[in-house]
């Protein structure tokens, strides 16, 4: 966080909930934060809550972010007090009761103005100021899961989200847009869009808190992902997180210092994410199985590890693909470590050529590698982790291609059945963490979606055309870190993670 030393930070609705979790985590991370909300006087209420020194690090101005004069005045009083905004952060929000078909329209305006326009407005702002200055800065917009799925509401009872969530949808679209826009307009802006379930605030009723009883998250569990991606390396982009609370809630234990000694399974491990990921999980005091084909080059791995840390490397042969395979890997690490305590299950494939004239062969060997490969492995590692009552992580990494089907090269469609089977990773990922809590585990689900990543994955004319954008297997190392340290009661349910000025 050192290059945000000093930087300005503007919150929207930064009187409660997140937005005041937010500007308190930003100054004590060493940002000037300008708080801006209708109730001007909570946020200076807020201020006084801090300790003396940091007082001055957090100004208060009145702004309602429906209101285009409002909105202009704040911004242009920011200006002039700290010369441009580094940061901005729009979580400023409202939701109402009632339905769509039956509610006073002016209310559905209100929504819309209050959840859509206001970002536009804020965010126009502050990107003038920042392409002015030549600024690397970096916007977040504070979505919801409801901007990826229309939530049902109370079982029973008449669906009350109306137009929140079709506000939340475009704030979905709108992440992707300014994305595109930052980049074609040549600019090293970075946006995050960050989509929580049920967290603790004014906005949620007492009934729904009752309701959910411990299955809630705090407002600093979000700021902490705001952190998150502020600390993230210039070329990389956390273009979405979605946050969940667990299942379960027990004692908080925030860092990795609950994984020591552990056991963590990284398949595909011989090279790319799967390397980078080894080295960075011993590194934090786990022991690792590295799994792959390739045992040479897990050999070679070890090697070039120091040598105090290559007691934690346990290497295996291992083909995901085939029952038996997987089978007799696991069951040496059962009967040698007694347990599976994390699962990152990285092995992967694609195979060039077009899904209505390729070999059927080359089909079936992605589909079993991305797919079966995922699921042998996770159910192996999920009875260990039920069996012995276990807080375990399993990871599953994904792609942006899981997400939107990509032409990489121009009129040379390649992703054949590797895009799809990355779609049914996404539902995969969902499927299990429904099922997880069915069960009544504490085992948490993350998928991780990548853009492009510099590993051997990658076609050589897609290289060519793309250069230097791309991400480093390390990169992605410390996403999963990430994932790993957050409290047992929060789950990073995805994360979608570019290289900055990506134009997939």
């Amino acid at each position: 966080m050192e290059r945000w030393l000093n930087k300005v930070a503007v919150v929207t609705g930064a009187s409660s909930g997140i937005g005041a979790a937010t500007a308190k985590d930003l100054v004590h991370a060493g940002l000037n934060v300008v708080g801006l909300a209708r109730r001007v006087d909570r946020v200076e209420a807020l201020k006084q809550q801090l300790p003396a020194d940091k007082r001055q690090y957090l100004t208060a101005i009145k702004c309602d972010v429906t209101d285009v004069e409002s909105v202009n005045e704040a911004f242009k009083q920011i200006v002039t007090k700290f010369g441009g905004i580094d940061v901005l952060v729009n979580n400023a929000g409202r939701i109402v009761g009632g339905q769509l078909c039956t509610m006073d329209v002016a209310e559905v305006q209100n929504t819309l103005q209050t959840n859509v326009m206001g970002v536009i407005h804020c965010t126009q702002h502050a990107f003038k100021s920042m392409k002015e200055r030549g600024m690397n800065g970096h916007i977040f917009i504070i979505n919801s899961i409801a901007g990826h799925n229309v939530v049902s509401g109370i079982y029973g009872q008449t669906p009350v989200t109306n137009v929140y969530s079709p506000s939340k949808y475009a704030l979905t679209a709108i992440t992707e847009i300014y994305r595109r826009e930052f980049v074609g307009l040549e600019t090293k802006i970075k946006i995050t869009s960050i989509s929580p379930a049920l967290v603790e605030t004014e906005m949620v009723g007492e009934h729904l808190k009752r309701l959910a009883k411990d299955c809630i998250l705090s407002p600093h569990d979000i700021s902490n992902a705001i952190v998150y991606a502020l600390s993230t390396p210039p070329h990389v982009q956390i273009q979405d997180m979605i946050i969940k609370p667990h299942s379960v809630l027990i004692e908080e234990m925030v860092n990795m210092e609950r994984w020591l000694n552990k056991v963590a399974v990284v398949t595909g491990a011989s090279s790319g994410i799967g390397a980078a990921t080894i080295k960075s999980l011993i590194k934090d005091g786990f022991q690792v199985i590295g799994l792959a084909r390739r045992i040479d080059r897990l050999n070679e791995l070890k090697s070039q590890l120091p040598f105090d840390e290559r007691q934690q490397l346990t290497v295996s042969h291992c083909d995901v693909s085939c029952t038996e395979s997987v089978e007799k890997a696991f069951n040496e690490i059962l009967e040698k470590f007694g347990g599976i305590d994390v699962l990152i299950n990285n092995a992967g494939c694609a195979i060039g050529g077009q899904l209505c004239t390729m070999d059927l062969q080359d089909l079936e060997k992605v589909l079993q590698t991305n797919v079966m490969g995922v699921v042998r492995c996770t159910q192996i590692a999920f009875k260990s982790m039920k069996e012995r009552d276990v807080n375990g992580h399993i990871i599953i990494m994904n792609s942006v291609a899981g997400h939107k089907v990509l032409t990489a090269l121009p009129n040379l469609p390649v992703s054949n059945i590797y895009s799809p089977t990355k779609y049914a990773l996404t539902a995969m990922s969902d499927v299990y963490r429904q099922e997880f809590a069915a069960f009544k585990t504490k085992i948490k689900i993350t998928s991780i979606s990548p853009g492009l990543v510099d590993t051997e994955m990658v076609h050589e004319k897609v290289r060519q055309r793309h250069g230097k954008c791309m991400l480093d297997p390390h990169d992605v190392a410390h996403a999963i870190l990430y994932a790993l340290s957050t409290p047992v009661d929060v789950q990073v349910h995805e994360i979608i993670i570019r290289p900055l000025g990506e134009m997939l």
